[in-house]
């Protein structure tokens, strides 16, 4: 989580040969110290600071990928100017993170979406796309925003 890298966590029972081959890394709780050494090369990366939280998911229909940012940024009052908790939310805006997300086999980027809570309609985002991985820095988010890439079938360029 603090490295800003995505990661799944399947239970054991579930962890058959046949799920696990689709995965780039496998560690269990024997091979854990291993990770010690990893460079996450190859992997779906951010750039975001420690305040924020990102996850991913794939939903099951449709063709894309959605990217979760949550921001826990806040300016914490002094214990004498404390209201209540709605009225000390105090949220710091965060800006210009950057992403660089592999994209699965077979397919390219349509176009990639940010939304947020504050805003009203959907933000396309600039991308930039080579070598199975699309690349876009996120605009400011408050406390939440979702960033939904868009995938068709077909090979995007890959190189080594």
């Amino acid at each position: 989580l603090d490295d800003h890298v995505l990661f799944d966590v399947i239970p054991d029972d579930i962890a058959t040969a046949e799920r696990l081959k689709g995965y780039q890394r496998v560690f269990t709780s024997s091979s854990a110290h291993e990770m010690e050494q990893e460079t996450y090369s190859g992997l779906s990366r951010f750039e975001a600071p420690a305040t924020v939280l990102v996850s991913a998911n794939r939903p099951e229909e449709g063709d894309e990928i959605d990217i979760h940012f949550v921001n826990y940024a806040r300016n914490e009052p002094d214990d004498k100017s404390r209201r209540g908790f709605v009225a000390d939310e105090n949220p710091v805006p965060v800006s210009g993170m950057k992403a660089d997300v592999v994209i699965p086999a077979g397919f390219r980027v349509a176009k990639v979406e940010m939304i947020t809570p504050e805003g009203n309609e959907p933000a396309t985002l600039s991308t930039e796309q080579h070598a199975g991985r699309v690349q876009f820095t996120v605009p400011e988010i408050l406390v939440y925003g979702v960033v939904r890439i868009y995938l068709e079938r077909g090979e995007m360029a890959r190189s080594g």
